[in-house]
């Protein structure tokens, strides 16, 4: 993935031989089957089955086969519908599928025309607007300035391919309005494949929950968990939301029964630490409690629920955890936007 996307970065319209593109990107079969990588074959010498002339430039659909490229013809000859086994050779990165695909990975879907600065589109989030683009080059500030002027967005982001392309000096405002500058070698998540745009909430507080997935997995704000990058209303359900903060800033750990009751229902214990009440009542209570948030929130990418339970045995009176690292979970609750 670094790369493919430092070879985007110095040449966007690259183009060369196919062996070579394996060897060097890992992913090269996965862009080829979204489309912003092309394969092509030369037979200079040679006809299609539609009769076309093969040169350099023919490009057909290529597509993989049990292991074997069959190409398609695109042409209207009446021999168009035959595929036929090939050996691609040569391969191109078609640009503007690039964009379209890296706009659904930045969460907006209606890319511009293709140019040095392209507007992929503007993101809601909470009751803001994100304007978030893609840039071939840093050399793009008055063409950003122009943008920003038109849409008004609270905040805007430039996607670049590579780090590299940040060592000079970019403006972090224009027309009053932050910029933040992404590499994608940085930011671009693996395995969900999304763009990382925590950044403009964590440094700008600009936007909702949503921005911190993937980099979140769980986020807490004072009304709403956000799971896997769905986002759940716990407003009217404060204990839920307490649940999920006392497991998160513990994540990966088994927390103690002992501990969490305690911490959830302080009106229960004096203080000394002694229970008011029948414990088992209390037990009770945060076994529903753990039913219901692992209920409204579901299970996330492997199968897994948010809270996991540790059952009691001799050397321990059981627990509960969410199986996240630590880097994983942040709670901004009381977070003033």
């Amino acid at each position: 993935m670094n790369r493919f996307l430092e070879d985007l970065a110095q040449h966007p319209d690259r183009v060369g031989r196919k062996d070579w593109a394996e060897q060097r990107w890992p992913s090269f079969a996965s862009w080829v089957d979204r489309g912003v990588v092309q394969v092509h074959v030369a037979r200079e010498f040679d006809l299609w089955p539609c009769e076309a002339p093969a040169t350099t430039d023919c490009m057909r659909e290529l597509v993989v086969e049990e292991g074997d490229w069959t190409a398609v013809c695109a042409c209207d000859s009446q021999f168009a519908g035959e595929p036929e086994r090939i050996d691609p050779q040569r391969f191109v990165i078609r640009e503007a599928r690039w964009v379209e695909w890296l706009a659904t990975a930045a969460g907006v879907t209606t890319p511009g025309p293709v140019r040095e600065l392209t507007p992929l589109g503007e993101r809601r989030s909470g009751a803001d607007s994100v304007l978030v683009l893609w840039a071939r080059h840093t050399r793009v500030e008055r063409e950003l300035a122009l943008l920003l002027e038109d849409h008004r967005p609270r905040a805007a982001v430039v996607l670049l391919a590579h780090r590299r392309q940040l060592q000079t000096l970019v403006p972090a405002r224009l027309r009053g309005i932050p910029v933040v500058w992404l590499a994608l070698s940085e930011v671009l998540h693996e395995p969900t494949l999304r763009v990382d745009l925590a950044e403009v909430r964590e440094r700008h507080g600009v936007g909702g929950l949503d921005l911190l997935w993937p980099r979140f997995a769980l986020a807490l704000d004072d009304r709403y968990a956000l799971w896997h990058g769905t986002q759940h209303d716990l407003g009217r359900t404060p204990a839920q939301l307490a649940l999920l903060a006392e497991l998160g800033t513990q994540a990966g750990v088994f927390v103690p029964r002992s501990e969490l009751l305690p911490a959830l229902f302080p009106d229960e214990f004096t203080n000394r630490g002694r229970c008011r009440t029948d414990p088992l009542k209390l037990d009770r209570r945060l076994r529903q409690l753990v039913s219901r948030v692992n209920a409204g929130m579901g299970e996330g990418p492997e199968g897994r629920l948010p809270i996991e339970n540790l059952r009691a045995r001799a050397d321990t009176d059981g627990g509960y955890r969410i199986a996240l690292p630590p880097y994983a979970f942040i709670d901004l609750r009381g977070e003033i936007s």
